[in-house]
């Protein structure tokens, strides 16, 4: 049985889209969380961060963000928090 102690959780994870992000993300995913998936550049990445959380069941979305510029880390709250 998988142990989901993130469910009802909404996770913001940066550079989401590769790497360690990437890895953290799906590992988020798969404890249960609703995966905020950001990215700058790698739309292509940020895709199949979400599919991996998905096909293990997981949620998420993904919001591209260049996280240097505060207008836009604040637009990427105001969008994550709905």
């Amino acid at each position: 049985m998988i142990d989901l102690k993130l469910k009802q959780q909404t996770v913001l994870i940066t550079g989401a889209s590769s790497g360690i992000g990437h890895a953290i993300a799906i590992a988020m995913g798969g404890q249960g969380a609703n995966v905020v998936i950001n990215h700058y550049h790698d739309e292509k990445g940020a895709d199949e961060t979400l599919d991996s959380i998905e096909k293990a069941g997981g949620t998420g979305f993904i919001i591209g963000a260049d996280v240097s510029k505060e207008n836009e880390v604040i637009a990427m709250f105001e969008t994550a928090i709905g």
